[in-house]
């Protein structure tokens, strides 16, 4: 769920460590004394608003892939576990194809044209 920017991560945490780079040097940029040796040039606002959604965006696919997941019949028609287990296999094939990785529990049919759907708009 971090987007793979920790250390050993497996899956695309390049972008996401670049990201949070972005945002530490606009915040560290906003102080005028501790930019001036560092560059000539600032991270605006638009690229530090456009870091932020990037990093964002994939929170709120989870969130939102899972909550539609299950609470529509669709959704939960492929589980293959009911309960709390049921809930970790919904959220851990939202989380895993927000990090482009494409993964899921043993137990969820992520075969059914809902999670083909879902899932996809979710790694796009």
């Amino acid at each position: 769920m971090l987007g793979c920017i920790v250390f050993g991560g497996v899956g695309a945490g390049l972008y996401g460590i670049l990201m949070h780079v972005l945002i530490a040097v606009f915040i560290a940029g906003l102080d005028d004394r501790t930019h001036a040796g560092v560059s000539r040039q600032k991270i605006q606002a638009w690229d530090a608003t456009w870091a932020v959604v990037a990093i964002l965006a994939p929170s709120i696919l989870i969130l939102a892939g899972s909550a539609v997941a299950s609470s529509v019949p669709a959704g939960l028609a492929g589980l293959g576990n009911q309960g709390p287990h049921g809930l970790s296999e919904i959220l851990y094939a939202y989380s895993s194809t927000a990090a482009n990785n494409g993964s899921a529990f043993a137990g969820l049919s992520g075969n059914t044209i809902f999670y083909i759907l879902t899932l996809g708009i979710s790694m796009f």
